[in-house]
């Protein structure tokens, strides 16, 4: 329940051509998707979060190398 920033590397329709990346930060939220995630959804062991809700939002903090 922190936020996980990640590099996703965009293919083109070639399987051997990168086309691009992009930065992104997946970020835990609530049900509206505004504000942190209320204090009894914060687990102390990844397995309490089995079987319950968990909202996020996928924040693009930069695209590189995309083409026209």
């Amino acid at each position: 329940m922190i936020d996980n920033p990640y590099e996703i590397i965009l293919i083109g329709s070639s399987v051997d051509k990168t086309v691009g990346k992009l930065d992104v930060n997946i970020v835990p939220t609530d049900e509206s998707g505004w504000n942190d995630p209320p204090e009894d959804l914060i687990p102390d062991e990844p397995d309490d979060l089995i079987d319950k809700r968990v909202d996020f939002v996928v924040s693009i903090q930069k695209a590189i190398s995309l083409p026209d």
